[in-house]
């Protein structure tokens, strides 16, 4: 939603030695409102296209100057989910809990990181 892009938009005036960059996750806290269930985004490469080629020629695209702009998907995350990629890594988080969810913006979707499964990959 919009109230991420704007948690977005302010970054760089508090942390100014951070980027974006795939696999990383930013935890917002309490910057956003009290109506969203998520406190964090991770980014990736866009989802949902047919094949890895496709997906790296929509993630990156050459300026005529050549200079490369990256695009990524931000996906929300839970608190849970957000302390399980800390201690589990990206890829680990992207394989066994969000595999089985959509990664656009659901308020309702479920909590991955409550899940059984994640409890036995993360030992939780």
């Amino acid at each position: 939603p919009i109230s991420f892009l704007g948690a977005m938009a302010h970054r760089p005036l508090f942390y100014p030695e951070e980027w974006v960059a795939y696999g990383v996750s930013i935890d917002f806290g309490n910057l956003l409102p009290s109506v969203s269930p998520f406190e964090g985004v991770v980014f990736a490469t866009p989802q949902g296209l047919d094949s890895e080629e496709d997906t790296l020629k929509a993630a990156r695209v050459t300026l005529p100057t050549g200079k490369n702009v990256n695009f990524y998907q931000m996906i929300p995350l839970y608190r849970e989910e957000l302390q399980y990629k800390e201690s589990w890594g990206f890829h680990a988080l992207m394989d066994t809990l969000l595999s089985k969810v959509n990664f656009f913006y659901d308020p309702e979707r479920p909590n991955m990181g409550l899940t059984p499964s994640a409890k036995v990959m993360g030992k939780a």
